[in-house]
């Protein structure tokens, strides 16, 4: 079981798109706050070994809601790291900002 560590930006993230989908009623916030949380619980028991998708980030969709969650698993520490909670359709350049080469 890895030990899951959630950076300020990508929990800043998850409010953000909380806020809005609350906004758009029909309890959207909360359902899409569930999801996000459920699947970043996945991660903790994730023995797949997803290949990286930008630098050293893997990748997991967020089952009924056009988002990823962007993630580096550190196997030797327990550890994954989420730095981002992005929409399908954003620019890289979001998470680029976020990640140093060669991390």
């Amino acid at each position: 079981m890895y030990k899951i560590v959630l950076l300020p930006l990508a929990a800043d993230d998850i409010r953000a798109a909380t806020q809005w989908y609350a906004e758009k009623g029909s309890n959207l916030g909360e359902r899409f706050k569930n999801e996000v949380s459920s699947q970043i619980d996945n991660l903790k028991d994730d023995v797949i070994e997803r290949a990286p998708v930008y630098q050293e980030l893997s990748r997991v969709f967020i089952k009924k809601f056009p988002y990823v969650i962007y993630y580096q698993k550190q196997s030797s520490a327990g550890v994954i790291i989420v730095f981002a909670v992005l929409h399908q359709k954003q620019n890289r350049d979001t998470l680029s900002k976020r990640v140093k080469p060669g991390m």
